[in-house]
């Protein structure tokens, strides 16, 4: 077994594994460090798919098994999907990549085999280039023209939003929630486990407010508005109070928040339990859909997602948009 099928056995199977077993399973299949990045990329993969699920935009999706055909013609790579699109773009294949940095770059060798692969089918070819948490899709030429680099501000040019319908929302600054835990307590939905089971939520925006609590669980559809809010605003300062067995998180949007639409769809997966004090990624999720097709209904489709942020206008003046370059 050589070290990509170490790392796509690895992947494979550690979202049934606690950490432990993850450590020894690395250390018995010699996965390092350098190994982790790689991993990191078969993830994204999987978060790319799931967003192409979510979305609703593609009528065909199929995933590449790239070690075959390099062995056959070293010359070539094959990318990581070719995928039928619903909105303007046909057949396409599409290889998925990622970065922590500022930007992200292409050698020309690793460039040209790709360009190589797509070729020969005739089949454009398109960079999927995750930044931080932002999706963009570039295609070949775009990137030829651009010295093989993608950089922030070039995200707007890509085409993501055009070919998959995706839309984006602001919230205004000055939006105030707050969320309750108990460990003791039944919860309405999506607690963490440091703070024990969310038992009520409260969105705030000027003199308008909504709360959903166990009593008021009628409400509990915009849950799939929420959390990526209160992720948002637990990473900046939290006003945090501890008072018996409940936990208060008070929290003030400073800025306006730009969320795509995919966000809310991810955080409702990082919110969903899986088992006890173990919550979904987006590769352990995609791995139970395989397993079983109806885990999809769990999670909103966008067009209710649409109809959660309309009915929020009335409280909030949010902005949904979308950006299309022609």
């Amino acid at each position: 077994m050589n070290k990509i099928e170490k790392l796509k056995y690895f992947h494979e199977i550690s979202s049934y594994l606690n950490n432990d077993f993850q450590k020894e399973l690395k250390k018995e299949l010699g996965i390092d460090v350098v190994d982790n990045v790689r991993l990191s990329g078969l993830r994204a993969e999987d978060e790319f798919l799931l967003i192409l699920i979510f979305l609703e935009c593609c009528s065909n999706i199929v995933k590449i098994d790239q070690g075959i055909s390099r062995l056959v013609n070293p010359k070539s790579i094959p990318p990581d999907f070719l995928c039928t699109f619903n909105y303007g773009l046909k057949n396409a294949f599409i290889e998925v990549k990622k970065t922590k940095k500022d930007f992200w770059k292409i050698s020309k060798t690793d460039f040209q085999k790709r360009k190589n692969f797509a070729q020969s089918y005739k089949v454009p070819l398109y960079f999927a280039v995750r930044i931080r948490s932002f999706w963009g899709l570039f295609s070949s030429k775009y990137l030829e023209e651009q010295g093989l680099k993608i950089q922030t501000k070039d995200y707007k040019n890509n085409l993501f939003d055009k070919y998959t319908d995706n839309f984006a929302v602001i919230f205004p600054y000055g939006i105030e929630t707050k969320s309750i835990y108990s460990k003791l307590k039944e919860g309405i939905g999506g607690g963490k486990n440091q703070y024990g089971n969310l038992i009520y939520w409260e969105i705030k925006y000027k003199d308008k407010s909504v709360v959903i609590n166990k009593e008021k669980r009628n409400k509990l559809i915009w849950n799939f508005i929420m959390w990526p809010i209160e992720d948002h605003l637990l990473l900046d300062s939290s006003n945090i109070t501890q008072r018996g067995n409940y936990t208060i998180i008070e929290n003030k949007l400073k800025n306006n928040l730009f969320i795509n639409s995919y966000l809310f769809f991810l955080s409702i997966i990082r919110h969903t339990a899986r088992k006890k004090n173990c919550r979904f990624n987006a590769s352990s999720f995609l791995k139970q859909l395989k397993e079983d097709k109806n885990y999809l209904h769990r999670i909103p489709k966008k067009s209710i997602i649409l109809s959660v942020l309309n009915d929020i206008k009335s409280i909030i003046p949010l902005i949904i948009f979308k950006t299309k370059v022609e």
